[in-house]
Formats: structure tokens, sequence, C-alpha cells
């Protein structure tokens, strides 16, 4: 046997070795490794921390990872700073489903969660106007759903995103059918849905508004609401059936509803910076939202 040929088995030798000790598996696309690790939190949801050694090639940034998905089932997909023309965010899925600016005095942020990202982001001050976005088109409430930000706060309660009869936050009780908050006990997130007679809610007390940038993703599957932070399951719940439906808008950033649990009563709206926004009409895997986080790092 040559020297080369030897040299070829001991190195093929190490890499099985690393395969069977270490659990590595080859991604869907060549180019990278990944390992799971699956622990069980205090409330008893059990929660998976991907490493990723190399990134996939179309993964390689926030604006590819998200638009990746978003070519499949996404109601929109905006990379939110403030347009150079206009007050309307382009959509980066195929639907041309505009995001339409309602902030009176947003200011771009030269900072983002996605270090290969070349972008800015849109820092909604405190104030008394409401401050919003919402989409150009009407749609029929989703069934399986999930919705995907950035957001980076210091604001002890605010509505993030969900789904209304109204473009506008001038309405009252009844105008949601789901939404995703800042729970103004913890700091963490409360995700609810409205069904006739009572909510579905579930709720996450670990805090995002630290002043740090967070990925954080609200999903409704079948018949469970889940909510990641950074990548991580952190709240789970199963939802009961009913949920009304109407045609409707999604809206980021501000509503007027009372009654809901775990939430600020009456005009709630985001104070922070916010950086990537996203929809969809289906559930997000555990994969993609996973991969979503680790595009930023």
């Amino acid at each position: 046997m040559s020297k080369n040929s030897r040299l070829a088995h001991i190195v093929f030798a190490l890499f099985v070795v690393l395969v069977v000790c270490f659990g590595l598996q080859p991604s869907e696309t060549m180019g990278a490794f990944t390992a799971q690790l699956t622990s069980e939190n205090a409330a008893g949801i059990k929660s998976g921390h991907r490493s990723v050694g190399t990134l996939d090639a179309d993964r390689t940034t926030c604006e590819r990872s998200m638009g990746a998905s978003a070519a499949d089932g996404a109601i929109f997909a905006y990379q939110v700073q403030v347009p150079s023309t206009g007050r309307e965010l382009e959509d980066l899925s195929p639907n041309g489903n505009l995001g339409l600016l309602h902030i009176p005095a947003m200011e771009s942020v030269f900072a983002s969660p996605c270090r290969r990202d070349d972008t800015q982001a849109i820092s909604i001050p405190a104030m008394g106007a409401k401050s919003y976005i919402a989409t150009s088109q009407q749609l029929q409430t989703p069934g399986d759903y999930t919705s995907e930000m950035w957001v980076r706060t210091t604001a002890a309660e605010g509505t993030l995103m969900g789904f209304y009869s109204s473009q506008t936050p001038d309405g009252g009780r009844g105008e949601a059918t789901l939404k995703l908050n800042i729970d103004p006990a913890t700091g963490g997130l409360v995700f609810s849905t409205a069904q006739r007679g009572g909510y579905s809610t579930a709720v996450s007390g670990t805090p995002i508004n630290d002043g740090q940038w967070h990925h954080i993703v609200a999903r409704r599957s079948a018949d469970t609401l889940s909510i990641f932070t950074d990548g991580i399951l952190v709240a789970e719940t199963v939802e009961a059936p009913g949920t009304a439906e109407f045609l409707g808008y999604v809206r980021i950033g501000c509503d007027n509803e009372t009654g809901w649990p775990s939430a600020e009563q009456g005009a709630a709206c985001y104070e922070g910076d916010l950086a990537f926004a996203a929809a969809y009409s289906r559930a997000l895997d555990d994969r993609e939202i996973t991969s979503h986080y680790y595009a930023s790092q």
C-alpha cells in the first residue's frame, strides 16, 4: 500500500470515529455539519439548541435565510428599514404584499442583529402617536401560521404582531383573532388566539426586553401554540377549538384591544428597534426556525 493510500485510509477512519462518537450529521446542503442538543426546561418543554459548524450556502445571511422560507407559504417577508423613497417596505416573498409604514417619527438604526447582513433597522421611539406597519393585502384568517421578528427593546410592554380585521389600530375588543405581545409582568412573550368565549395562550417567561437583539417566533401548528426565542422553544400549549375567522390583515407594532390575557389593555404600541419581520400561512419547522436564528451568527 502506498504512503498516499495509507494516509487516505487514516483520514477516513478518523472521520468515521467523529461520526460515531459525536453524532455529527451532514446537513441537507453539502458543506455543513449540524449537531442537535436537547434539554428540558422547568416547565417540561423539550427545547433543542442546534449548533451549526458551517452555514448552508443559502443560509449565509438573515435576508437569504428568511427569503428561502418566504418562497413557500409566506404572507410577507420584510427587511425593515427606512425606505429611500415613499413609505412602503418591499416584500421579499413572491406575493408583493407591501408593508405600509405608519410610523410618524421612524429613525434609521445603523446596526443589524445579523453580522453578515449589510442592513439597517428602524427605531420606533416612545411617543403618543400610534406607530405600526400593516400589510397591503387582505387575506383569510390563517390556519397553520408563523410570525417571526428580530427586535431590540427595553420596553415593559407592547404589541409585536397580530392578525386583525382592520389595517388601523383604532378599533377595540374583537378586532384580532391572534396576536403576539410582550408580557407586562415578565418582559417575556405571550402568543394568544381568540376563540368563541375565550382565549388560548402560550406564555414565555424568558425576557426579551434586555436591550439586546432577539429572534422571536410564534407558531400555530394544528392544535398547538409555540413560542421560540433565539432558536429555542420556550413555551407551548394546546389550543382550544373554535378560532374566529374573517378577512383581515397582519399588523406589526400596535393595536387597541382589550380583554386579552397577559397583555396591556387598550392602546398598546411597540417601542424599540425592528430589523426583520415575516409571517407565513404555514408552520415553520424547527430546523427552519433554528437556521433563521443562526444565520445571524
